[in-house]
């Protein structure tokens, strides 16, 4: 649904966020965060997609949630690369390549690399974006 219709899954995450707020469930409660972010950050409401995901993170973080955390890591760099502040994603790539190796998430570690080589490129450091 969030490729399809971006708004229409935004109104729905929002519902679903708000709701979320009484849920005691943290895992289930981080993973509606970060869909909020990705909703806003699909909806191109950047700076709610980042806040979002801090959300998530956090909680990710609490409850050692370190896939989500990754991922949700990879994503935070994203809003940042989209909004060209390529400096301030590198680290938020490193983290998560950091969490990916560990728990030998391949599959999503290249993407990850890729993100930051894509940053690095951004910034005219083309040495490290080849590495």
């Amino acid at each position: 649904m969030l490729q399809k219709d971006p708004k229409a899954a935004l109104g729905r995450i929002c519902e679903l966020a708000a709701i979320s707020e009484n849920i005691t469930d943290l895992k289930l409660k981080s993973d509606v965060f970060h869909l909020a972010g990705l909703s806003y950050h699909e909806t191109g409401h950047l700076e709610n997609a980042l806040s979002w995901y801090t959300r998530a993170l956090d909680l990710r973080k609490a409850i050692g949630d370190q896939k989500g955390e990754a991922g949700t890591l990879n994503n935070i760099g994203l809003t940042y690369n989209d909004q060209g502040r390529y400096t301030e994603a590198i680290p938020y790539y490193n983290r998560s390549i950091a969490i990916k190796l560990e728990l030998k998430e391949f599959k999503s570690l290249t993407a990850t690399y890729e993100n930051l080589g894509s940053a690095y490129q951004e910034l005219g450091n083309y040495k490290l974006a080849m590495e």
